[in-house]
């Protein structure tokens, strides 16, 4: 249930970002829209952020705590959403900051054209080189006016111009009630992956606002930077195994567009590739008769399971540093099945 009272409801999401959650939290307290609710998810952070958190609270009744074991990233932003009552939703990760009085310029742009999610873009800082960039292809590109979700969808993707990060769009907090668009909490990476796409396509009011409210900071050894582990290769196939139900779930609509349908379709598969070329990024390397093994433990559609089976194997055979996993291979059944897809 939404509060008139509360614009917009910030959902910051916290895990070991003591270096940053100051400027991060000061930035959303100095805006100009004053009427809004500060949810803070901390994700069992064994640094100091509870503790920043807590002597925030104390000065501001805006702000709310919610402190769980470590989850994920999924979990926490259900979280927030589950706790959130304003009009709109609006996350922000524990290392990045919003610039000054932009809240207020983003709430009337969504009110004033009644939407389901507006989308806006982002000023990247690197923090290595102290460099800031912002990407202006979407100025040049994408009109101020109202789209539903499908055609919107696809002049997105006939542009390159989609972006999966949720701090790129603010959300009407009934709409995503309403139909039901929830994180997946099964995973902990990468969780826009599916919650982006399900948000656009069924959204009957969307817009783009050329403006630059926040600032998305990439930092060497965040989870945004950080190798690839087989966990990371399982969320992949989770979500990917999520595009498909939603796919095969809201087939109607998605098929209103021609070009919509062929666009995320496109998108799922290539979600298939990620996942196979994610095993070659492994490290330590892991063999690909042991990573076969665990992946059929998997519940997941017999349709995706053979796509899968049959990039390993295709890239298995053409990487010449992954000749030696043939040996293994040959002595068991896992080759036998393998090799039939691609003959």
């Amino acid at each position: 249930m939404t509060n008139p009272k509360i614009k917009i409801s910030i959902i910051v999401l916290v895990y070991n970002a003591e270096s940053y959650l100051v400027q991060c939290i000061q930035s959303i307290i100095d805006q100009d829209l004053n009427n809004i609710e500060i949810i803070c998810v901390n994700d069992g952070s064994p640094d100091n952020s509870l503790a920043i958190l807590n002597n925030f609270a104390q000065s501001d009744n805006r702000i709310k705590i919610i402190s769980h074991e470590n989850h994920g990233i999924s979990y926490s932003a259900q979280r927030g959403i589950d706790m959130a009552i304003g009009e709109y939703v609006y996350f922000i990760a524990n290392d990045d900051y919003l610039l000054p009085n932009v809240l207020s310029e983003l709430y009337n742009s969504a009110m004033t054209s009644n939407l389901d999610i507006l989308t806006f873009d982002v000023i990247t800082f690197k923090e290595e080189t102290l460099t800031y960039q912002e990407n202006k292809r979407r100025k040049k590109i994408l009109n101020t006016k109202v789209y539903n979700g499908i055609d919107f969808f696809e002049i997105l993707f006939n542009n390159n111009l989609f972006v999966a990060p949720e701090f790129y769009y603010l959300f009407r907090l009934e709409y995503l009630q309403k139909n039901n668009i929830t994180f997946y909490e099964k995973v902990n990476l990468h969780e826009d992956v599916v919650f982006l796409p399900m948000a656009i396509l069924l959204s009957k009011r969307i817009a783009y606002v050329p403006l630059t409210p926040y600032v998305y900071r990439i930092r060497a050894g965040s989870i945004k930077q950080s190798d690839y582990n087989i966990e990371r290769l399982y969320n992949y196939f989770y979500l990917t195994e999520r595009l498909v139900k939603f796919l095969n779930d809201n087939i109607e609509i998605i098929s209103a567009n021609k070009k919509t349908i062929f666009f995320f379709k496109k998108y799922i598969k290539d979600h298939y590739s990620v996942i196979v070329s994610k095993m070659l990024r492994i490290k330590p390397h892991i063999p690909l008769n042991i990573i076969y093994n665990q992946l059929k433990t998997l519940k997941v559609s017999t349709n995706l399971f053979t796509y899968l089976q049959k990039m390993v194997l295709i890239i298995f055979f053409k990487n010449y540093k992954l000749v030696y996993n043939i040996i293994s291979l040959k002595q068991g059944h896992v080759y036998s099945r393998l090799k039939k897809l691609i003959l």
